[in-house]
C-alpha cells in the first residue's frame, strides 16, 4: 500500500503538476494513520483492492476528445429545486465540439425565431414548455460526455423537475433513459455531471474564502469577480 505527499524534491507529479514523493506502508490499514502525519495527501483514500486492480490489471482506454457541455439557467429568484415554483426564463449552453453558445429564451410572440452567428445561436419561443422541450432535445442531440457548470446540481435539478412539472419527459437527456436527484446531487446516467462549485469546495476547502459563490471563487482564482448587471433574471 502507498500514497503520495508533497515534497519539493519528489519525482512524482500531482494533478496540479506539483512535486510529490511516494509513502509506503506495511499494511493497508496503516495508510489512515500514516497520512495524518502530513498536511496533504494524494490517493490515500484508494482501497487496497482497487489499488491492486489499478496497478496489476490494466484495462485499455483509448484516448478520446470528450464532448463537454456547459450549462447555466436563469429563473426568477427561486431556490427551490423540488417544487420549482418559478418558470425558467433562459438557459445557456456552451458546446466544446462546435465551440458555440446556444441560448434558449421565451417570451410571448417569439416562437420560431432563431438568431445565428459564428459564436452563438439564440433560440426564441413563445412559452416555457416549448423552450424546455427543445432544450431536452438539444442535450439529447449533441450527446455530451460531461455536463458542467457552476452550481450544476441546482441548475440541472431545476431543469429536470421543472420539465416534470410541465409534464415533459426529462429522462431523454440520459443515454440510459434515467435521471436521479438525491442529497448527493444530480445524476444523468450515461453522462458525467460535474458541479464546479462542489468540485472547488471539495478539492480546495479554502477557509479564507468565506462564501463559496461564483464571485468569491472567481476573484480568488482569476483575480476578478463576475460582472453584475444590476437586475434580476425575471426583470431581464
Amino acid at each position: 500500500p502507498y500514497f503520495y505527499v508533497d515534497d519539493l524534491n519528489g519525482k512524482y507529479k500531482s494533478i496540479y503538476n506539483e512535486p510529490l514523493k511516494k509513502i509506503y506502508t506495511t499494511a493497508s490499514g496503516d495508510v489512515i494513520e500514516e497520512r495524518k502525519k502530513y498536511g496533504r495527501s494524494f490517493e490515500s483514500n484508494i482501497r487496497f483492492v482497487q489499488r491492486y486492480l489499478i496497478d496489476r490489471v490494466p484495462v485499455p482506454f483509448p484516448k478520446r476528445n470528450l464532448r463537454l457541455c456547459f450549462i447555466d439557467i436563469e429563473t426568477d429568484d427561486s431556490l427551490n429545486t423540488n417544487l420549482t415554483p418559478k418558470p425558467l426564463t433562459c438557459v445557456s449552453f456552451y458546446d466544446s465540439y462546435s465551440k458555440k453558445y446556444a441560448v434558449f429564451v421565451w417570451q410571448d410572440g417569439l416562437n420560431g425565431i432563431i438568431e445565428k452567428s459564428e459564436e452563438i445561436n439564440i433560440y426564441k419561443f413563445d412559452n416555457e414548455l416549448h423552450m424546455i422541450s427543445n432544450i431536452l432535445k438539444f442535450i439529447q442531440a449533441i450527446d455530451p460526455d460531461l455536463l458542467i457548470g457552476f452550481n450544476t446540481d441546482f441548475d440541472l435539478g431545476y431543469l429536470i423537475n421543472r420539465a416534470k412539472r410541465l409534464q415533459l419527459y426529462p429522462n431523454i437527456i440520459s443515454p440510459m433513459n434515467y435521471t436521479k436527484i438525491d442529497r448527493w446531487g444530480v445524476k444523468v446516467y450515461g453522462r458525467v455531471v460535474f458541479d464546479m462549485k462542489k468540485g472547488y469546495r471539495t478539492n480546495f476547502n479554502d477557509k479564507n474564502l468565506g462564501i463559496y459563490n461564483l464571485d468569491n471563487i472567481a476573484k480568488h482564482v482569476l483575480g476578478r469577480g463576475k460582472k453584475e448587471i444590476g437586475i434580476t433574471p425575471g426583470e431581464l
